[in-house]
């Protein structure tokens, strides 16, 4: 949702009520996810899984109602990520060359199926050919960080630096912005190491199996 408040915010007609939504949904989103948490705890102590639904046995009714509800989960939030995908090409290709979506009607048309074709069928092949989707999720999960505390600290240090007037507001404000980007990095660094010293065991572990 942190890639896609950006370009879903700049869509909107009317803003006001923008952070009052943002509020509500984060206020409901931390209640799902910690009552989510505290009953996997519950139920299988220090042994649950990390995807809570892997606990369970999948041939009970309750487990397959689950993995229904989150795949439509993920089917209705493809339009929305591939929103925000199809926002940064053309704004990458507006800066480089002639941008695929024009200003003509039937040309701006033509220009959004072609990124929407292209995003598609780069997914599925990479969800065909690809042996564990989940090593790349590993790597691109550093990514997160860089969207949540690095690109947003960036935007208020530049922004307090443009309008720079000497006041504590903005003394402190440009503290914010250099803390965020600090605790990004440092998290962004801490996850590709994880994810590099995690990828090295497994490899050395299956090496080992084999021999």
């Amino acid at each position: 949702a942190h890639v896609n408040a950006v370009p879903v915010f700049l869509s909107l007609k009317s803003r006001a009520d923008c952070i009052k939504a943002t509020i509500t949904s984060t206020i409901v989103l931390i209640l799902s996810y910690g009552f989510v948490a505290v009953c996997g705890y519950l139920t299988f102590g220090t042994k649950v899984d990390h995807d809570i639904l892997m606990s369970y046995q999948p041939i009970s009714s309750v487990v397959l109602i689950a993995i229904i509800m989150v795949a439509i989960k993920t089917y209705t939030a493809y339009p929305v990520n591939l929103f925000c995908g199809r926002t940064a090409i053309d704004s990458l290709s507006k800066e480089s060359t002639t941008s695929l979506i024009a200003t003509d009607p039937r040309q701006s048309i033509e220009g959004r199926i072609l990124i929407v074709c292209l995003w598609f069928f780069s997914t599925l092949a990479a969800a065909v050919f690809l042996p564990n989707i989940s090593i790349a999720i590993h790597y691109l999960g550093a990514l997160a960080a860089s969207f949540i505390f690095i690109f947003p600290g960036l935007c208020l240090y530049f922004h307090i630096e443009e309008k720079w007037i000497n006041s504590w507001g903005n003394i402190i404000s440009i503290s914010i912005a250099i803390f965020y980007v600090a605790i990004g990095v440092f998290v962004t660094v801490l996850t590709l190491l994880q994810s590099l010293i995690s990828d090295i065991s497994a490899k050395e572990t299956s090496a080992t199996k084999t021999c």
